[in-house]
């Protein structure tokens, strides 16, 4: 990937992620390989978005501070929706695709948040957000990371293009 940065918490289970095979469910695939929806200067997963034009600009100011606040709402993916068990390996699998995906796609860049939590009562909880990365609009600060509670991890593409990253015992070219 780019810029990884976890929190404390996320790198602890990282490490038990590695030894637990995971794989990429059909349909958080499928949800991939529908691509984006790019609307105005705004970008999308096609999936969660239909429309044609953005909200009025004054609802987006009020309601999400600024359009990646509001894109960043909208690309809210509950992964655990989409698969039966090892959510998070199977989160982290999604997010090098999407990584793969939006290069391939666009010269902009974006910024991508993993996060995790086995709560008791509902199980595995793993979703993961993206905005397109714009100047003054910060959503994510990756410098203040270990204030989340939860497991995190963000993922900035604009940093290095080619990285290679190990996962499972297996390094990986990602690029």
């Amino acid at each position: 990937m780019s810029l990884i940065k976890a929190n404390k918490s996320m790198k602890n289970l990282l490490q038990e992620v590695r030894a637990t095979p995971a794989f990429l469910p059909k349909n958080m695939g499928e949800l991939l390989m529908a691509g984006f929806r790019k609307v105005e200067n705004a970008i999308f997963f096609s999936s969660l978005f239909d429309r044609d034009c953005l909200p009025d600009p004054e609802f987006i100011k009020n309601a999400y501070t600024d359009l990646s606040g509001y894109e960043f709402s909208v690309n809210k993916l509950h992964l655990e929706d989409y698969c039966d068990s090892e959510c998070l390996g199977a989160g982290i699998i999604f997010a090098d695709n999407f990584v793969s995906l939006w290069r391939g796609q666009f010269s902009e860049n974006a910024i991508a948040l993993l996060t995790y939590d086995k709560n008791p009562e509902f199980g595995e909880i793993c979703t993961f957000q993206f905005h397109k990365k714009r100047e003054g609009e910060v959503i994510i600060d990756f410098e203040e990371i270990e204030e989340f509670s939860n497991p995190v991890l963000g993922i900035d593409t604009s940093f290095l293009r080619d990285v290679e990253v190990v996962y499972k015992g297996v390094t990986q070219h990602i690029g």
